[in-house]
């Protein structure tokens, strides 16, 4: 089973799209959260939101200033966080099961890991896998990361899952060949996810039996 992690694992896009909506909205200049959705799995420096803040403000901003505030505002918000619904319950299952266990993100390896031994999942995973130098232009939808797991797994496409909260997330593993699990987080609505195999709202409302059998049935087993 293959995870993304921001917003799939643990509901980081609400807690960094409230935060920049805070601040930026104090300045007088509106944050459409459909604005924001359609930035969602790209790199960071695909959408700056202070650009966006600038561009609209009617008057100087101290960069510095915005992204202090914009910073305690989302670590107030994420000390709040925790594991999303199913995910402790899906990880000890598969370890129990001995299955395979890999992260795919587009995000920095520096801010995955520091996340995972925060809540103490890090030792689960057989591999970490998130873009690397020159790798930035290859990241979701680009199966590209996807395929770097299967190699790390040492495992084929057809005999994985992933897991997805992005539309970029989900197109990524079906172009990789993978069947795929949409779980929209809160700020994206399942009918965005339309491309993946299955459609949750919540991992706690799939068990992983019940997985298993949706998995093996569309494989014609």
């Amino acid at each position: 089973m293959i995870f993304d992690f921001d917003g799939l694992l643990v509901d980081t896009e609400s807690a960094r799209y409230h935060a920049w909506k805070e601040v930026i909205e104090s300045h007088g200049v509106e944050l459409p959260l459909s604005f924001w959705q359609q930035n969602i799995g790209l790199p960071r420096e695909a959408f700056d939101p202070l650009e966006f803040l600038e561009r609209g403000a009617k008057e100087p901003l101290d960069r510095e200033m915005v992204r202090r505030r914009k910073q305690e505002i989302f670590e107030s918000r994420m000390k709040k966080e925790s594991l999303r619904p199913g995910v402790w319950e899906y990880l000890e299952e598969a370890r129990a099961r001995e299955m395979k266990l890999a992260i795919c993100s587009s995000s920095p390896r520096r801010w995955v890991v520091s996340n995972l031994r925060r809540f103490g999942i890090e030792d689960y995973f057989d591999a970490i896998v998130t873009p690397q130098g020159g790798e930035v232009s290859l990241i979701k939808p680009h199966p590209y990361l996807y395929e770097k797991v299967l190699e790390a797994l040492n495992t084929p496409a057809e005999s994985c899952i992933a897991f997805e909260d992005s539309p970029k997330g989900v197109q990524s593993a079906k172009a990789a060949g993978i069947f795929c699990v949409g779980v929209p987080n809160p700020i994206i609505s399942q009918a965005d996810l339309q491309g993946a195999d299955i459609v949750v709202s919540s991992l706690a409302e799939l068990p992983l039996d019940e997985l298993e059998r949706a998995f093996r049935s569309a494989a014609g087993e």
